[in-house]
């Protein structure tokens, strides 16, 4: 009798185990996915995390003991349940350093040092890439797992090379340039992050104060110089915003004479 409720117990504390963990990753998960689409949004849903986890402190503190528990245990012991939690646990941990603890892999500030170095850089690939371009054309390529492009006539496969290489030298995955003199303005695709994807503008001509104004006005956008401005576009169903642009421009502007 005594070896029946033993054997009862151990089987109630194992799937106890399982649907705390399992959980816990399911749910962890869940907010990375939320922080890669809607980064801007992640403060409040992080608030808004911790509001419901005190709401129901009744189940979320004997469900964090038990996590705690289950690692320790897991640690400790080497059954089969042991090993697969032992997996999730990595894995939770694994994403609570993303979520709280990681850094964003491209920002304001990772661009304007970027552009420091490569500036003039930047500017020549801009120019040698227009100079190979038909009148009236315009161009739009990026290099990754697979090459985008929107005119595929317009550069031989030894001209896309050599721009790839000269988009590599330059820590840039891509370019947007017309031969019209429509735009006014070169795009260098520089990172891809999630759905998103930073850019530098480089402008034509210097811009005037009331183009600044627009630019800065955009939240996609903000400016660097009086040629230069940085971009974010967030894709589809993505964030749209700049994130930490009146931060970085706060800056700027305390720098500025």
């Amino acid at each position: 009798m005594e070896d029946r409720l033993t054997n009862r117990w151990e089987s109630f504390q194992q799937a106890m185990r399982y649907t705390v963990v399992i959980g816990a990753t399911l749910v962890l998960i869940v907010m990375a996915i939320v922080r890669l689409v809607f980064e801007e949004n992640m403060d409040l849903v992080l608030l808004l995390f911790f509001m419901v986890l005190a709401q129901f402190f009744f189940l979320s503190i004997p469900a964090a003991a038990l996590w705690i528990y289950s690692f320790i245990k897991s640690l400790w012991r080497s059954t089969k349940t042991d090993k697969i939690l032992l997996y999730f646990h990595v894995a939770d941990i694994l994403l609570i350093a993303y979520l709280f603890f990681s850094k964003p892999d491209c920002d304001a500030d990772i661009m304007a040092e970027h552009y420091e170095k490569y500036a003039d850089e930047m500017h020549n690939v801009v120019e040698q890439t227009r100079r190979m371009l038909p009148d009236s054309t315009s161009l739009v390529i990026e290099f990754g797992s697979q090459d985008y492009m929107a005119e595929t006539d317009l550069l031989d496969n030894s001209q896309k090379e050599n721009l790839r290489q000269s988009l590599e030298d330059i820590g840039c995955i891509g370019i947007e340039v017309d031969k019209c003199g429509d735009r006014g303005y070169a795009t260098l695709r520089f990172r891809r992050i999630g759905m998103g994807m930073y850019s530098f503008m480089l402008f034509d001509k210097p811009l005037l104060t009331a183009q600044r104004d627009s630019i800065n006005d955009d939240y996609r956008m903000l400016v660097y110089n009086d040629s230069t401005a940085f971009e974010y576009g967030g894709g589809a169903i993505g964030n749209q915003r700049f994130l930490g642009k009146e931060e970085f421009l706060e800056k700027l502007s305390a720098k500025e004479p």
